[in-house]
């Protein structure tokens, strides 16, 4: 078995290309969608209360996730401070260690080759751009179910089984579920079954795995945690985190959201990107070198392929879990001496025009940008996907940099976007006994630029302005955020640009109204929402 050595100068180059892909843009790009924020202000909220057991919210409890992200933010915040870079680095982190995980272990299954194009791909795909840097639960989950795999072929393969391993797997599964719940222990043993019974079809020493000392572990470790957790909440830790966040997600859309059953074969080259270019080498790889290793590789890979596809909610990085086996299988290929197909030129050629497409859409966006702030963070954006598309040649450093210019380009100019940003000082300078109240914007990035609590105001179907007065003219000091205008972006700039002639119809939809009910004193924003893709105008008013 081979093993990584300290002189082993490409996981040298997989450290520092990884830090050099990972690293730029993460503290200067604004938490984005409504993930990010939720989870960095939660960790905040959790170290206000000295709460480690239940994450909070807003004041109230959130049961989305287990709390290993939370846990892992605190050090980052003792370290760097509240802000994007804290609030990501436990992702950075372990992006890198599911790096050299599959570094490690394609030395162990077929050499330098294979492991430091196994590594690489993954640093570089799209999706790890994306999660890799993300103020999220994925990157510990991902790590987790990769170690988890590995370990698994490890006990199936030795003989005899080693001690510490059937520990590791119990710790990995503990992980993996402390990150993400039960995706982290479905995803692996779902990939045992279609290893067994659909791609291999020959009998294993299932008894190897030791699996009932292993889960025995695991629960073990989750209990320390699990079972305070239930008892504090009477259960509704499990309820809603379980029930809602996962069973309910899986037969219902998650807010509104269109899918189709194609859904993973359409994103998923996208998503793996460069990587995914030498799919037309794994196919004619498997054809020709069809053995165990490869089908326990490509169980790995459609385990959460299948597990999402029946998912009533479908998002591009919910395969994540198995990027471990798709690019090891691409490792693989480009490891072996393989004549080239038609095939293959076909498929590279038809990803890279989609990818030329993609860039043109961004090239057209640059054209039509009404500021130079936006074109400079579009132009930012570019150039990374120009950069992904240069990393198929395995010109790796010379990517890795353009990549790094281009983040850094679009996360500093795209950052004054943000509404939320953009009233950060505003925020800053109210008392802390003022209230504040949101009024249809209820973004919860608002909740982690001002570092405070806040009162959702729900909206009236009929008057829904006499909520709001009856609202402001309480007594005492009070700050009242209110939603005048959303416009998709698109419809935004044909506007912005003359092609809509006259005001924007949405644009004085409840000027009148507030100005009766609220006065003519009022802060105005303008910026782009991330969450739902499109372009607002809040008002912020204030009372001492």
């Amino acid at each position: 078995m081979k093993v990584i050595r300290r002189d082993d100068w490409p996981l040298w180059a997989v450290l520092i290309l990884g830090l050099l892909i990972l690293i730029p843009a993460t503290g200067s790009l604004p938490l984005i969608d409504r993930d990010e924020p939720r989870f960095a202000r939660a960790s905040v909220e959790m170290a206000q209360r000295g709460d480690w057991v239940i994450p909070w919210l807003n004041g109230e409890h959130r049961f989305d996730k287990p709390p290993l992200t939370y846990w892992l933010m605190q050090p980052s915040y003792l370290l760097f401070g509240v802000g994007e870079l804290a609030a990501r680095m436990h992702s950075v982190l372990f992006s890198l260690l599911t790096a050299f995980l599959l570094y490690g272990f394609g030395m162990e299954i077929r050499g330098r080759r294979c492991a430091t194009y196994s590594a690489l791909f993954f640093l570089f795909s799209m999706q790890i751009l994306q999660h890799g840097r993300a103020a999220v639960a994925d990157m510990p989950m991902v790590f987790a179910v990769t170690w988890t795999q590995i370990l698994m072929y490890r006990l199936l393969t030795e003989t005899p089984t080693r001690k510490a391993d059937v520990w590791k797997l119990g710790i990995a599964l503990s992980l993996g579920f402390y990150a993400k719940g039960p995706i982290a222990w479905a995803a692996p043993m779902l990939s045992l079954l279609i290893f067994r019974f659909l791609l291999w079809r020959k009998p294993e020493s299932w008894s190897q795995l030791k699996l009932p000392w292993v889960f025995t572990a695991a629960l073990g470790l989750l209990a320390f945690w699990g079972i305070p957790a239930l008892i504090m909440t009477d259960g509704a830790f499990w309820d809603v985190g379980m029930g809602k966040h996962v069973g309910e997600r899986g037969i219902r859309s998650f807010n509104g959201r269109w899918v189709f059953p194609g859904y993973y074969l359409v994103t998923a080259p996208l998503s793996l990107f460069p990587g995914a270019l030498f799919l037309g080498s794994v196919w004619t790889m498997l054809r020709k070198h069809w053995d165990r290793e490869a089908a326990y590789l490509c169980a790995w890979f459609l385990a959460p392929f299948v597990i999402f596809s029946l998912y009533a909610t479908q998002l591009p990085h919910y395969i994540l879990p198995g990027f471990g086996g798709a690019l090891l299988l691409i490792g693989r290929a480009l490891d072996t001496e393989l004549p080239s197909t038609s095939f293959q030129r076909a498929w590279r050629v038809g990803l890279n025009i989609i990818w030329a497409l993609l860039c043109l859409v961004l090239i057209a966006a640059l054209l039509i940008a009404p500021s130079m702030t936006l074109k400079l963070g579009i132009l930012g954006l570019l150039l990374a996907a120009l950069a992904l598309a240069l990393a198929q040649s395995r010109r790796w450093i010379l990517s890795a940099l353009i990549l790094a210019l281009g983040l850094q380009l679009a996360g500093s100019h795209l950052r004054q976007q943000l509404p939320a940003i953009q009233l950060q000082q505003s925020l800053a300078e109210l008392p802390d006994y003022s209230r504040r109240g949101m009024w249809v914007y209820f973004e919860p990035s608002i909740l982690f630029y001002s570092d405070h609590i806040w009162e959702k105001i729900p909206r009236q179907a009929e008057q829904p302005t006499r909520q709001l007065e009856r609202w402001w003219q309480e007594e005492g000091a009070a700050t009242l955020l209110v939603l005048e205008q959303e416009i998709k972006a698109s419809k935004w700039l044909r506007w912005k640009l003359g092609m809509q002639a006259g005001d924007h119809p949405k644009l004085k939809h409840y000027a009148e109204a507030l100005d009766q009910a609220l006065g003519r004193e009022y802060e105005v924003v303008e910026g782009f929402n991330p969450a739902r893709g499109s372009w607002v105008r809040l008002r912020l008013y204030r009372k001492f």
